[in-house]
């Protein structure tokens, strides 16, 4: 006769990391609270403001939600501090310590990790509002959390967690291109998949973020149109991503023609133009390969009625 197992030992609680900046913590009332000196000396870089840190309140529902998360999943918090504000390492477990308490032994500001590269963090869930230091390449399952996002509120991230709900359709969209593009990098040899968040977040709608984020794999994966209907994508987010999608033997006019031709694949295609042809993202290239590429991009831009310039000035 064969002993059973404890459910304890068959069934591993599930680890959970969650960022703060714009995930727990509401940014923008941490600006709110700087003096006006402090503002117009940082403009545009607020996270090296001074204590700015320890100034910001929670996002609406984000303490409860943590609370309530924390009794079902193995949970850490999981954030990057900016390397010239070192006010910032010692504000955020401040923070952590002043809106999720000190009493506990298992204490949120005990489970508070500080780095710029999430993605060696193993664990099956991060929820994080950006795709920025390698929360993006996170091996587990990535929640995108904001405003326009797959998980807009903690609401939708705690129906989702634990009710095991069906992901939006964007989450969906973002898990496929994760997978449809693993262990592929692009030419200066990072990660491909930074490429299509990026252009993801380039971009306003729903939909929009799923072209987006589904723009090329077609083109360089597996991925078929027909498999994205099948996943349950609709018909003009299937029609925009094979406008975007290049065909063999098509001149770059037709191709650009039918991009043209489709509102919302055109709104896609700017964006990726103006990820694309970034001077900061081109620099790293050797010399020839940049201009090859910054006349093809200037040229694709020209066949959509506009330049590069006038895309970076909207981007």
């Amino acid at each position: 006769m064969t002993a059973s197992v404890p459910a304890s030992v068959t069934t591993a609680v599930k680890i959970l990391y969650i960022d703060l900046d714009n995930t727990l913590v509401d940014f923008p009332s941490g600006i709110a609270r700087l003096t006006d000196k402090a503002r117009a000396e940082f403009h545009g870089h607020y996270d090296d403001a001074p204590g700015i840190f320890g100034r910001m309140e929670p996002l609406a529902g984000a303490v409860e939600a943590y609370k309530e998360l924390a009794l079902h999943f193995d949970t850490y918090i999981l954030s990057t501090a900016p390397w010239h504000n070192a006010s910032a390492w010692h504000d955020k477990v401040l923070w952590v310590q002043t809106y999720l308490g000190l009493t506990d032994e298992t204490a949120a500001y005990k489970r508070l990790i500080l780095s710029h590269h999430k993605n060696l963090n193993r664990g099956d869930y991060l929820i994080d509002d950006r795709s920025a230091n390698g929360a993006g390449m996170f091996e587990g399952e990535w929640l995108q959390f904001g405003t326009d996002a797959a998980f807009p509120t903690w609401a939708s991230v705690t129906d989702y967690l634990l009710s095991n709900g069906e992901p939006s359709q964007l989450h969906a969209a973002i898990t496929l291109a994760r997978t449809s593009h693993a262990g592929q990098v692009d030419k200066l040899g990072v990660a491909y998949i930074y490429h299509p968040l990026a252009v993801m977040q380039g971009v306003t709608g729903e939909d929009a973020k799923i072209v987006a984020v589904l723009h090329d794999v077609v083109e360089d994966t597996p991925v078929t149109l027909d498999h994205l209907r099948t996943l349950g994508f609709a018909e003009p987010v299937v029609r925009a991503v094979d406008a975007v999608t290049k065909r063999p033997g098509e001149s770059l006019a037709e191709s650009m023609a039918r991009v043209a031709a489709d509102p919302l694949a055109l709104v896609v295609k700017l964006a990726d133009l103006a990820h694309n042809a970034n001077p900061k993202r081109q620099a790293g290239l050797p010399e020839d390969v940049r201009a090859r590429l910054k006349v093809k991009y200037e040229e694709s831009a020209a066949a959509l009625g506009t330049s590069l310039e006038a895309i970076f000035a909207k981007s």
